[in-house]
């Protein structure tokens, strides 16, 4: 034991669960790590409907990591209190990637992100974000096909005027005698007064009959009688 009392003591990193990751996020200035961390920061999202989420590789603290987990919710702030809502299951990434797609998200709203890494040992303590979509483009309402087409309306339009010019047309014509229809009925009227005299003057004339000499002609047996120029020296009248 005397040969090594005085040798120095060499201490073991202890193994443990991987530190926190460190969340990063597109600045004016570039990629920030950790710097929305703070209770009430928000970062904004250029996008309406997803997010990307970047990260830096934490320390394994002696136990490689095996991959990441990623949860988020809509985040809602009541009475000056965040409170989550529709939070998502658990996802695993692989740790051959520090980034991953948040799809599917609601515009104009906010949501909680919580990023752990996960060795053999545990889970580390979560990087929390809070980002807000956009709000988008405002839904475009579609303008409603009139019922009828144009064609149709004209129709319509031109049918209404001739009906109601005949309404009127038939009212004047019990009323004054006057208009299309008592025009036609007067044409109509006037020509079968100027047909009256004629027939009449026919009527009064007595039918003449063409007189046309009778010849009758005996053959011994039968006596034949016909019209026209009498021949014959057996023709008797």
């Amino acid at each position: 034991m005397g040969a090594f009392r005085n040798a120095d003591s060499i201490t073991m990193p202890r193994r443990s669960e991987p530190s926190e990751p460190k969340i990063l996020v597109e600045t004016n200035r570039g990629k920030d790590e950790n710097t929305v961390n703070r209770e009430d920061a928000i970062a904004m999202s250029p996008y309406a409907d997803h997010f990307e989420l970047r990260w830096s590789v934490p320390n394994d603290n002696g136990d490689p990591i095996l991959y990441y987990l990623i949860k988020y919710c809509i985040n809602d702030k009541v009475n000056g209190e965040w409170r989550d809502r529709d939070c998502t299951k658990e996802s695993q990434r692989s740790v051959q990637y520090t980034s991953f797609e948040l799809d599917h998200l609601h515009p104009d709203t906010v949501y909680k992100i919580e990023l752990r890494a996960h060795n053999t040992i545990g889970d580390s303590w979560p990087a929390t974000l809070r980002v807000k979509t956009a709000r988008g483009i405002d839904p475009i309402i579609p303008m409603e096909k009139p019922a009828m087409s144009s064609s149709a309306i004209i129709g319509i339009v031109i049918a209404s005027i001739v009906l109601i010019l005949l309404v009127l047309d038939i009212t004047c014509y019990f009323v004054n005698r006057m208009g299309v229809i008592a025009l036609c009925c007067n044409a109509r009227t006037k020509q079968a007064e100027d047909e009256d005299p004629k027939l009449g003057r026919d009527e009064r004339e007595p039918l003449q009959h063409e007189e046309k000499p009778m010849s009758v002609e005996f053959d011994g047996r039968f006596t034949h009688s016909k019209s026209g120029e009498i021949i014959g020296k057996h023709s008797a009248v």
